[in-house]
């Protein structure tokens, strides 16, 4: 999974504790920082999203063995759930891929209270809706760049998944919203051990990791995880003194190339 859950994990924290401040148009190109920690990793390859400087037309690169490269069209969703001791923080994210353009709304919750950001890409403009309306945003404002992140609708959300990683030796049928799948339990080949290093974190425990590849495109459809990132290890990834974190986490991409699935532009 490479940096994806502490991405989320860090999305969220912040974002249940202070809300982030709204891009404009006017402000995105001069913000250079943000109080919200950004989904966008070092160890990462880059965003396989581009800009034309001469037409300023978008281009969002997809990469093979994932859903924007393998479907014309699908709906994804996901849920985690952080535990901080008795601090339970719930992040989820839900959008629609339709041939070369998006929709993402991702939502923090923290006790009761919720934030929610959505987000609408084509290729020729993006717009954001911090709670006001939708409005145009810059690629690289940093609000924008947390839901692409954030969003299995994104091509960016899947810049931190590699599939060669995300299988184990034997693989099981099965099906996902009524698809052919190949399932692997990879957490369950060793009950729990420390399979940080090949999620991206050494020393994080996996209690549970199970991926679907869907079995006509290998691109993956389906992901349930468990996982504890120790205090020390989410100090030295930014997170602060916040002790030792839990993320359980649950994906699913559905309605794959279902022609009923349409993006409305604001």
């Amino acid at each position: 999974m490479r940096n994806l859950l502490m991405a989320a994990l860090l999305l969220g924290v912040v974002a249940c504790a202070d809300a982030p401040a709204t891009d404009t148009p006017s402000n995105a190109e001069n913000s250079t920082t943000t109080t919200t920690t950004t989904t966008t990793t070092t160890t990462s390859p880059q965003a396989p999203i581009t800009t034309s400087a001469a037409s300023a037309e978008l281009s969002f690169e997809t990469l093979p063995g994932t859903p924007p490269d393998a479907f014309d069209r699908f709906a994804a969703e996901m849920t985690m759930t952080m535990s901080l001791g008795d601090v339970a923080i719930d992040v989820s994210s839900e959008g629609v891929w339709v041939g070369d353009s998006f929709r993402c709304t991702v939502t923090s919750g923290l006790g009761g209270l919720a934030f929610s950001e959505s987000l609408i890409a084509t290729t020729d403009q993006m717009w954001i809706d911090t709670g006001s309306g939708f409005e145009p945003i810059d690629l690289f404002a940093p609000s924008a760049q947390e839901i692409l992140s954030s969003c299995p609708a994104s091509p960016l959300f899947w810049v931190s998944f590699q599939s060669d990683d995300m299988r184990g030796p034997i693989g099981e049928a099965d099906s996902v919203a009524g698809r052919p799948a190949t399932r692997f339990d990879i957490g369950g080949l060793t009950g729990g051990a420390d399979l940080g290093a090949m999620t991206g974190f050494p020393g994080a425990t996996v209690n549970e990791l199970i991926v679907w590849f869907d079995t006509a495109t290998d691109a993956i459809i389906a992901m349930v995880s468990d996982m504890r990132i120790t205090e020390e290890l989410a100090s030295e990834l930014g997170a602060g003194d916040i002790g030792a974190i839990g993320t359980v986490m649950e994906l699913t991409v559905s309605r794959i190339n279902d022609p009923a699935l349409q993006i409305e532009l604001p």
